[in-house]
């Protein structure tokens, strides 16, 4: 019987250490190390399981708002309306000038002819003579004057000078052409000759101050050239192309104001007839921008309506003016409509497509500008309103003075400045305002973000938790003070 109930008891006392008791009399740590049979893994989830029912069981589990954690402040000042200060010094405007142009006539050209009179120009001389109208046929609209000389130093330095509008044109030059004969030297200088009537004593005034200027030779053979036996005799310093390329470089611009011309035995394209190609002419004629024609030619009609073409075109190109125009002045009327088909070159108006002949060209222009001229300042930005000032010449201007246009943000004076004045502009300029506010990004708590402006509550606000920024629209005034609030979450 004792040892039945020493069972009992061991029994019992088991099953209590087994499931544990309820009664604070056995309250105590469980200090249970090992898994008896049957039981469930002992892990560190089900040490601390707490076996009712959770709720969101099986969802992640949200961050947490931890009672007491510290409410973040933050402080920002607005920035201001960008303080603005524009200073202009009025320019001069220089002097008017206005002219008229008569586009029938494209001013003075002055035209010398050198013609071989050796002994074998007798039907050159026949074939030239007859010519004039060919020879002027392009240049009608000019003024021209057309004067003659030989190729021997012995002669005269000009035997003629035939001028536009003089009665028998025409026969006067045939007749100085025939005049001319063939008792001349054989040993050709119309490089010399060329300089010497360009600069003729008897005749000083036959070339016009500012004319244009074509010379035209007509030989069958070369300069300096005596016969195929001697050759090239001349000692001289008219020898070279040099010598009458720098004559007329004393007078005219080579090749914009002056051309040399020739009537010769080609060097590309040698004529039978003629007694020597015209080599050292050739070159003077292609450095000076003129063209060539064939002294075998039967009929020099063609030749010298090329020839007089060619002239027109310095001709046609431009027009001087009295003075050098300041950029961006000139202004050209053709018959009263604007015209723009020109290229300015100093005192110089070259015309890149001629207008009309007959026509009126009116020009205008100023000269001695200095800086601009203007009755406008434009403001780099819209002003905020009454923060516009304007002085002139240290003194502040009344309203009533300008008008400022707000759609292109520009002072229009009533009465321009003077010359030399300097304009004085002050004012705050109209800029985009901060409406972003950095923070630091993260999570916040729901309904803690908070922001006043200037102390007053503002309800247009939104936090982006990637950026960090906190958005406020509308954007603050200029230097308000900005004051943000909020609680973070707890991860």
């Amino acid at each position: 019987m004792a040892k039945d109930k020493a069972l009992l008891s061991l029994i019992m006392l088991i099953n209590l250490s087994h499931y544990g008791c309820s009664d604070s009399k056995f309250k105590g740590q469980n200090n249970r190390e090992k898994d008896l049979p049957g039981d469930p893994p002992l892990t560190e989830a089900t040490k601390n399981h707490d076996p009712s029912p959770s709720p969101g069981a099986g969802e992640d589990k949200p961050k947490e708002f931890v009672e007491g954690s510290p409410i973040e402040r933050h402080e920002f000042k607005q920035a201001d309306y960008p303080s603005i200060t524009l200073e202009r010094t009025q320019g001069k405007k220089g002097t008017l000038v206005t002219g008229a142009f008569d586009q029938g006539s494209y001013g003075a050209l002055d035209l010398l002819v050198v013609v071989d009179n050796s002994g074998s120009m007798a039907e050159e001389q026949k074939n030239l003579a007859p010519k004039l109208s060919s020879l002027v046929s392009q240049v009608g609209r000019a003024d021209w004057r057309i004067a003659v000389t030989t190729t021997d130093p012995d002669d005269p330095c000009l035997l003629g000078v035939i001028a536009k509008g003089d009665s028998g044109a025409e026969a006067a030059f045939n007749q100085i052409i025939i005049g001319i004969g063939t008792k001349g030297t054989g040993l050709e200088r119309p490089f010399l000759r060329a300089a010497q009537a360009l600069a003729c004593p008897g005749m000083p005034d036959w070339m016009r101050p500012g004319s244009k200027l074509a010379i035209l030779i007509v030989s069958d053979e070369d300069n300096c050239h005596n016969d195929a036996a001697t050759g090239y005799q001349c000692a001289t310093e008219d020898k070279s192309a040099e010598y009458l390329l720098t004559s007329v470089s004393k007078l005219r611009g080579l090749g914009t104001d002056a051309r040399i011309y020739g009537i010769i035995s080609e060097p590309q394209a040698p004529c039978s007839s003629a007694l020597k190609t015209g080599t050292l002419i050739a070159q003077a004629v292609a450095a000076s921008g003129g063209i060539l024609g064939d002294i075998c030619a039967q009929d020099y009609s063609g030749v010298l309506s090329e020839i007089s073409n060619h002239v027109s075109q310095i001709l046609q190109q431009d027009l001087t003016l009295d003075r050098v125009p300041s950029p961006g002045t000139l202004a050209l009327e053709v018959n009263g409509v604007p015209w723009d088909r020109y290229q300015l070159e100093g005192q110089r108006i070259k015309f890149t497509e001629p207008p009309p002949f007959g026509s009126k060209v009116q020009v205008t222009y100023r000269y001695g500008v200095e800086g601009v001229f203007t009755d406008t300042v434009n403001l780099e930005k819209p002003p905020v309103d009454d923060t516009l000032s304007v002085v002139l010449e240290n003194q502040v201007l009344p309203g009533d003075r300008y008008v400022f246009d707000s759609s292109t943000a520009t002072i229009q004076f009533k009465e321009a400045p003077p010359e030399g004045a300097v304009v004085r502009v002050s004012y705050r300029g109209k800029a985009p305002l901060g409406e972003l506010f950095f923070v630091g990004s993260g999570e916040i708590v729901p309904d803690s973000l908070k922001v006043t402006v200037d102390d007053q509550p503002h309800g247009g606000v939104a936090f982006d938790p990637t950026s960090g920024e906190v958005k406020i629209s509308p954007p603050p005034a200029p230097q308000a003070k900005v004051v943000v609030t909020l609680k973070r979450l707890k991860s």
